[in-house]
């Protein structure tokens, strides 16, 4: 994977009505607004209750009110408040926002006619960010070193330049020549070329980066994504992208559409992986009709985006479980705009990812894994079958609640008859019923079942409980939950902790976007406002460590357990170097000076482990 893992969208200095946004996100009580449509109880530190977004027969919905987000494990629907109001009130966002603040006493901004300045402003950063493309490329072609850097990470000259990659060079360079190429700080920041900080600071948002540019469908740049290039650097964000402007909306995104509609109208298909640079290895094998989706999380808007595009979608995403997972969890935006799904997946082989096959095997293995995809009733149904071999009646209803979940969302009444005649060998096996499954989907209504009241939560909640609660996992987990319970912390622990230090790759990735924020804001992220920018699975992973972790520690409490953790992980790094030690075979008799080096290793361990935390 690469640039589009990130998952951050940092908003430069504010306008008033992004202001007034926050303004409102800040005062309103979601569990109030939440709770005038679905009766609440609370559980420890958050809210629960039946989900109104489809028939709900278990407390399904889970409130946050620190967070200030919602959750169904059931259906997926989730979001911040104005997302609640314009889901269960059909509200658009004007209306949902002008009622909060007409509640919380926040003046919104008027509405008037088109600002002559706001226009010259949006003009000036569209012509900005087509000279800060340029500058990138041309940065990138004066500097050898790189560009063998660049080819080094299989990048074609030809590539480099039909994408325009580029480079953003150390310092300021953007705010010390955009002027004198007529480009003035406001119209770069209007670009998200340069950040202004809270003491009214600017500095270059990009510093010694490969820049990948990110294309509008008339191939122009609406903003870039940055690797960081900078070695022995671990308080530095590895990837880097543009914030949200009038120009990118990343859930209105897809890397590579711009050059691939032509190959995917053709094909009427649409292949999807997850990272920019396995778009840019399918890309240079022949492989055309591909899509990057900067992460695995499908929003609504690309999955009409996808809709417009082409008839049949391809999942490609890693190998991994989460990478299994993931593309499972895509599959119901996907099937609501009637796209036929399938799935391609790097089991069976050495490789993470498909630019990891198709270094190793080459294209013609890379093109058997797409043409041999497997529909999503195939993937998902063999998937719960393999986990349920000797499954209990709740888990059978727990396995027709998720095939519902799936089939529900399939608009197309021909193409779900199609897909229930599919599923019918995999339910068979399972022992459930075609006429179990027909009857769920013409009533609407999931079997019910005593163990089902927390089935859900169950099956996501304490089954990870289970995992997360063990060893470093543990730990992990009470560390994300921390920072984003008292985000000072960030400030603390972001030149202490590196992404790479944390095993889960969802911790990973929250603490890889609150270190990039909290770096490029220069002040600790804000809960709410962060939460609400996160994907529907790190929206949901977040949700559960608050369920987890009931109990809100005080700041100093945290900053006792947050010293005991760096503690615990500074003996982490200890023991790793001790195994490398053994592992080389370099203490032996003749060698005092790994002795030596052992001994001390082994001496720091102890005393960093004195007293022990409580794991």
């Amino acid at each position: 994977m690469f640039v589009g893992e990130r998952k951050v969208c940092i908003f430069s200095k504010m306008g008033p009505f992004e202001q007034a946004r926050e303004d409102i996100r800040s005062r309103v009580d979601i569990v109030s607004v939440v709770g005038r449509h679905v009766p609440l109880k609370r559980r420890g530190a958050y809210h629960v209750g039946r989900c109104p977004f489809h028939d709900d027969h278990s407390p399904s919905l889970h409130v946050n009110p620190q967070l200030g987000i919602y959750k169904c494990f059931v259906c997926g629907a989730g979001g911040d408040v104005f997302k609640f109001l314009m889901e269960h009130e059909h509200m658009n966002f004007r209306e949902a926002i002008e009622q909060l603040a007409h509640e919380t006493g926040v003046q919104l901004p008027e509405r008037i006619a088109p600002d002559p300045a706001a226009q010259a402003l949006s003009q000036a950063a569209r012509s900005a960010l087509d000279w800060a493309l340029a500058f990138f490329h041309q940065t990138l072609l004066n500097q050898p070193k790189v560009m063998e850097y660049a080819r080094g990470r299989g990048l074609s000259d030809q590539e480099i330049a039909d994408f325009h990659i580029g480079l953003a060079p150390g310092g300021d360079v953007m705010l010390a020549s955009g002027p004198g190429a007529g480009h003035g700080r406001e119209a770069l920041e209007a670009a998200g070329l340069v950040v202004r900080n809270a003491s009214g600071s600017w500095r270059d948002r990009f510093r010694l980066r490969l820049i990948f540019p990110l294309l509008d469908l008339s191939k122009r740049p609406i903003g870039f994504a940055g690797r960081n290039l900078q070695s022995g650097k671990p308080d530095i964000p590895k990837y880097l992208n543009s914030p949200e402007t009038e120009f990118y909306r990343k859930s209105q995104f897809l890397f590579g559409l711009s050059h691939a509609r032509q190959e995917i109208a053709r094909a009427d298909e649409v292949v999807v992986v997850e990272g920019y640079m396995d778009w840019m290895a399918l890309w240079k094998h022949g492989l055309r009709n591909v899509v990057a989706a900067s992460g695995t999380a499908f929003t609504k808007d690309q999955a009409k985006l996808l809709s417009r595009q082409a008839r049949r979608v391809v999942c490609f995403f890693d190998g991994d479980k989460a990478g299994i997972q993931a593309a499972e969890r895509s599959l119901p935006v996907l099937l609501s705009e009637g796209l036929e799904v399938r799935v391609a997946n790097l089991v069976g082989t050495d490789a993470k990812d498909p630019d990891e096959l198709l270094k190793a095997k080459g294209p013609d293995a890379l093109r058997e894994r797409i043409k041999d995809a497997r529909h999503w009733v195939d993937f998902v149904l063999t998937g719960l079958h393999d986990s349920n071999r000797h499954s209990s009646p709740d888990q059978k209803a727990d396995a027709l609640r998720r095939i519902y979940s799936l089939m529900s969302a399939i608009p197309d009444m021909p193409l779900r008859e199609q897909c229930i005649q599919a599923a019918a060998p995999h339910l068979h096996l399972m022992r459930i019923s075609e006429a179990d499954l027909r009857q769920t989907l013409q009533t609407g209504t999931p079997p019910p079942s005593q163990a089902l009241l927390a089935s859900e939560t169950a099956r996501v909640h304490f089954g990870q409980k289970k995992e997360i609660l063990t060893g470093i996992r543990r730990v992990e987990a009470q560390f994300v939950h921390l920072v984003l319970s008292h985000p000072v912390l960030v400030l603390d622990a972001r030149d202490h902790v590196h992404p790479s230090d944390l095993v889960e790759p969802r911790s990973r990735t929250i603490w890889d976007m609150l270190c990039a924020r909290s770096e490029i804001e220069d002040a600790p992220p804000d809960p709410k406002s962060f939460a609400s920018e996160l994907d529907s699975s790190l929206a949901e992973f977040v949700t559960e460590l608050f369920q987890l972790f009931e109990v809100r520690p005080d700041e100093l409490e945290a900053r006792k357990w947050l010293d005991d953790f760096l503690r615990d992980l500074e003996a982490r790094r200890v023991r790793e170097r001790r195994r490398k030690l053994v592992a080389k075979a370099r203490i032996d008799i003749g060698s005092d000076h790994s002795l030596t080096e052992f001994s001390e290793l082994l001496a720091r361990e102890r005393n960093l482990l004195h007293p022990r935390m409580d794991s």
